[in-house]
């Protein structure tokens, strides 16, 4: 919520990540259901100028404009190395993988990114903490290319990181695992969502050159297995 006399970051183009930020200060809030503040520009070309403009655009406290940047640098670095791997086979069986872990530690401590833009990036909530709780090695995961921890202290990586982090998992707690898959498989095929007809040549021998223990009960359950018709 913008605060009138408090500096933020203003882009117009609000979501395009990489693009400029300028600073502004808020002199005063429009109405709730506008969403609006009047902002005076306190640099550039339209120094001094006043406009209404959507909160939207204010991105950050100008005092975190610096990190805010930062962030989407190194986001847009990790996203282009990640490509586009959201609904492929290794893919799916590393959320399973991860939906797994959650369940045994209580908590969804690593998981692939909820925006659209971090889908295909593995994120560690509160890495400091997650990776002591989660037996992960710090010092190999920060060094891996265009991994780094945000200015809220989660940890962002490609897609490929997630993969030795899967088959360290599914090394140290193949039972849980597999119980956690066996159960999720029952519920599917209570509700009549796997087809038990399909094939899954593509699946099982990914699985069983990278998971061996695991690829039999992943392959049932993975969504892209389930009847055509059905939700996902």
């Amino acid at each position: 919520m913008a605060i009138v006399g408090q500096r933020y970051a203003y882009r117009e183009r609000a979501r395009m990540l990489g693009e400029p930020v300028v600073p502004v200060i808020v002199v005063k809030e429009g109405p709730p259901r506008s969403q609006k503040g009047r902002i005076r520009y306190l640099d550039g070309e339209y120094e001094g100028f006043e406009e209404w403009v959507p909160k939207s655009r204010l991105v950050a406290p100008w005092e975190e404009a610096n990190a805010f940047c930062d962030d989407e640098r190194r986001l847009l670095n990790a996203v282009t190395a990640s490509g586009d791997v959201q609904g492929s086979i290794i893919y799916k069986a590393a959320g399973e993988v991860f939906g797994a872990i959650a369940e045994l530690f209580g908590e969804e401590l690593i998981f692939f990114g909820w925006k659209a833009i971090e889908k295909n990036l593995i994120i560690i909530s509160e890495f400091e903490e997650s990776v002591c709780k989660l037996g992960l090695r710090r010092e190999e995961l920060l060094s891996e290319p265009h991994a780094f921890i945000d200015r809220y202290g989660d940890y962002k990586a490609p897609f490929h990181v997630s993969e030795r982090i899967v088959k360290d998992f599914c090394e140290r707690f193949p039972k849980e695992i597999i119980r956690y898959i066996h159960i999720e498989e029952d519920k599917l095929q209570q509700e009549n969502y796997i087809d038990t007809n399909t094939r899954y040549v593509d699946l099982s021998s990914w699985c069983w050159i990278n998971f061996p223990i695991l690829w039999k009960p992943i392959r049932l359950f993975l969504p892209f297995c389930r009847k055509s018709g059905t939700r996902d």
